[in-house]
């Protein structure tokens, strides 16, 4: 009988909706699914350190993120080693890790600066993927590099195969970019000014 009167009320039906929005963040499909896989809400991001070499191999070496990175043959321990070390203690490079409040890593993204820009690279950890975590560590990640006091745009360059990255630069703010500006008819450039 409630239900009935419900349908006929389509007032009551709007301003019931409008309470309920104030008692809610919108943000509860996702704190659900990241606590099933183990991830908290809020993400935040530090700094890369020393001991997340092995973190960072471990996710560079996953088949997806192989699939779509430039150069999709394995990374070797030594080429990661000599790599990180040279990026770590670079000035120019900013690595950051994405955990939650458990910080339980869960991505990285690495700025590194460049004359006038900074090329932005993001990866997420397996378990992480498909839940929106890539957006929120990717903006995050802006807001951290512009409390840095640089006001550089970031470029993301992104295959064309690689559509769950280009809605996650699309829905951070970037926007596409003529192809003119790489080399590769297979590449897409987002840029945030």
């Amino acid at each position: 009988m409630k239900i009935c009167e419900l349908i006929n009320d389509r007032d009551k039906v709007k301003n019931m909706s409008i309470l309920s929005s104030t008692m809610v963040d919108g943000d509860g499909i996702r704190r659900v699914v990241s606590k099933l896989h183990g991830f908290s809400l809020p993400i935040s991001v530090r700094k890369a350190k020393n001991e997340d070499e092995k973190l960072l191999l471990d996710w560079v070496n996953d088949p997806i993120v192989r699939k779509f990175s430039f150069n999709q043959d394995p990374i070797t321990n030594k080429e990661h080693h000599d790599w990180f070390r040279r990026k770590i203690n670079d000035p120019d490079c900013l690595m950051l890790i994405g955990v939650d409040s458990e910080n339980i890593p869960i991505g990285q993204v690495r700025i590194d600066s460049h004359d006038e820009i900074g090329i932005i690279d993001i990866s997420i950890d397996s378990a992480a993927r498909g839940f929106g975590f890539a957006e929120l560590l990717l903006k995050k990640s802006v807001e951290f590099w512009k409390n840095t006091g640089s006001n550089k745009p970031l470029i993301g360059d992104v295959l064309s195969s690689n559509i769950a990255s280009q809605k996650v630069f699309i829905n951070s703010g970037f926007m596409e970019q003529n192809n003119d500006n790489t080399n590769n008819s297979d590449v897409i450039r987002y840029i945030l000014d």
